[in-house]
Parts: structure tokens; C-alpha cells; sequence
């Protein structure tokens, strides 16, 4: 996810091309970057950053990754990450009857506005909320 917001910080190479949407998207992504940087320095302990190998880094001050070699892309690296927190198999969440709803209990949400890698993750029983609702949930509880 770093990498990806470093990219999208840096911008088009012609930035007085860009046009709006591309700006705001850039603007979003150094101040996502910036938060995320705050947060480590600050020893937050409900943040953790994990390699695409599944190793946890204390900071990401040196954040560069090489994942030539590994499959997929960078939405199957993101959600290979999450996966690294979900230690439990399928039978310990199903409901004992089978119209009940599934409950995960997880110490991971993946945040993302990508309907693409939110199909992604709910098929591989990864919590995942769009930024929004993720927003008004975290002010009500």
C-alpha cells in the first residue's frame, strides 16, 4: 500500500497536464503518506506495516520493496498482507446454522475504495470497508 501511495504522491511526470482528478489524487496520497508517517513515528501501536513477504517492519522510513518474481498484483500483494492476520480456518467463523450470518472476529479491516480488491477480499474472508462507512463506524464506537 506504501509503495502504491508513493507512486501516486509522485504524480504524472508533467504535473501542469494533470488534470483535476489526477491532482486530487495526488494531494490525497501525500497526505495519506504523511498520516501514515506521523502515526510510526509516533510509536502507534494500533498501526503495523508489514513487508508483501509477511515481515513486520518498525518503521517505514526505508519502505522500498523489490517484488519482482512475485505473482500477481499490487491488490494480491495488498491482500496477501491481510491475509498474514488471519490465522483461522473457514470452520472456526461458520455459524451453526446455516442462514445465520458469518461473524469474523479479525485484527485486520482492509480500508479501500477499490471495488475490485473489496470483491477480492470478501471472498477470501477479509474484513473490508469502503473509507466512508469505515469512518462513521469508528466515530460511533
Amino acid at each position: 500500500v506504501i509503495n502504491e501511495l508513493d507512486g501516486l504522491a509522485k504524480g504524472p511526470e508533467l504535473e501542469h497536464r494533470a488534470g483535476s482528478h489526477a491532482r486530487l489524487l495526488q494531494e490525497k496520497a501525500r497526505r495519506s503518506i504523511e498520516f501514515l508517517e506521523e502515526r510510526f513515528e509516533n510509536r502507534d501501536n494500533c498501526m503495523r506495516a508489514l513487508t508483501s513477504r509477511g515481515n513486520e517492519l518498525e518503521s517505514i522510513s526505508f519502505r522500498s520493496e523489490d517484488t519482482t518474481g512475485q505473482q500477481g498484483n499490487n491488490d494480491d500483494l495488498i491482500l496477501s498482507c491481510c491475509l498474514h492476520y488471519c490465522n483461522d480456518k473457514a470452520k472456526d467463523f461458520m455459524p451453526a446454522n446455516k442462514d445465520d450470518p458469518i461473524r469474523l472476529l479479525r485484527e485486520v479491516v482492509l480500508l479501500t475504495d477499490d471495488r475490485n480488491l473489496r470483491v477480492k477480499a470478501l471472498t477470501r474472508n477479509v474484513p473490508v470497508r469502503d473509507i466512508p462507512t469505515f469512518l462513521k463506524w469508528a466515530q460511533e464506537g
